[in-house]
């Protein structure tokens, strides 16, 4: 169910059309494969989970805080748990009256091996044009506006003032939703 919020009423009308076909689906899956818990990776995934009224409890996996009131208002007395990737999602879902009890925090995982140096540090930092020891900071995130990366920025302003030898590196590409505004 591929959701796009829309003021225009054939789209709304195709969206719920779209999330019928979802729900039969879901409870022919249910019926078939007679699961013990549906997990849902995404708000959309979760209200058509909820709306099936199936009777398996519904885990809502929250990756995000960009979900207006009225969805996790649906979803906060239908789903039987929340996976929320860090603090932060959580803190947004207890001020959304999920209740602590039933909201999970699970980071998620890295793989960190695949992340091992491929070449000397000292080797990217004279390609950088720095010192063999000049504090390095980096940031490795995609530069999206609720991540509040300006907040970094002041942090580094705030740092260069003790540690003047200090560099900062923002690593990351735009992904497909973000507005280029920062």
């Amino acid at each position: 169910w591929d959701v796009r919020l829309s003021p225009n009423p054939l789209t709304l009308l195709g969206q719920a059309a779209s999330l019928g076909a979802l729900i039969r689906r879901l409870r022919q899956a249910v019926a078939q494969f007679r699961p013990n818990v549906i997990h849902a990776n995404t708000w959309p995934a979760a209200i058509a989970a909820t709306r099936a009224r199936l009777p398996v409890p519904v885990i809502w996996h929250v990756r995000d805080v960009r979900i207006r009131p009225p969805i996790t208002a649906a979803l906060e007395g239908r789903c039987e748990g929340a996976i929320a990737i860090s603090r932060f999602v959580a803190d947004f879902l207890y001020d959304r009256h999920f209740p602590p009890d039933r909201v999970h925090i699970v980071y998620n995982g890295v793989d960190v091996e695949r992340f091992g140096a491929k070449r000397p540090p000292g080797d990217v930092r004279l390609e950088l044009g720095l010192a063999p020891d000049a504090p390095l900071v980096c940031s490795v995130a995609r530069p999206a506006p609720w991540k509040e990366h300006g907040l970094l920025v002041e942090a580094a302003a705030l740092l260069l003032r003790d540690f003047p030898a200090a560099h900062f590196l923002f690593v990351g590409a735009w992904g497909p939703r973000e507005r280029r505004t920062m």
